[in-house]
């Protein structure tokens, strides 16, 4: 499957309205609801779906691929963001991070980097 599709089966909306969909076919068989249970159902999950509020920050993390040069510009910025908030011996420690990240990353010959 696509990352698309595994992003809209895992995101909040979808879950809702399964919830909700799942709660129409509770009420049919227990006998609540006997006709137009199909629409009914339907209606829930669809209710859900579109009730439920996205979150877009996250749909975009999980939806943007990053290349090695992304993310050493990220960790970049993140260290110019901390440096002046951390004691010298916590921004030492996240420096040996960040250079532990660097080893592991595959080499990038557009960055002449490793």
């Amino acid at each position: 499957m696509t990352r698309r599709v595994w992003l809209f089966l895992y995101s909040t909306p979808n879950i809702v309205g399964a919830i909700f969909g799942l709660a129409g076919l509770g009420l049919f068989f227990s006998g609540v609801i006997k006709q137009y249970w199909l629409f009914i159902v339907v209606g829930l999950y669809v209710a859900g779906l579109l009730l439920t509020p996205k979150n877009k920050v996250v749909e975009l993390t999980l939806q943007s691929e990053l290349t090695v040069e992304d993310i050493r510009a990220s960790l970049e910025t993140l260290i110019v963001k901390i440096r002046p908030r951390v004691p010298k011996e916590i921004f030492a420690q996240v420096e040996r991070i960040r250079e532990a990240i660097f080893a592991l990353l595959p080499y990038d010959s557009r960055c002449q980097q490793w």
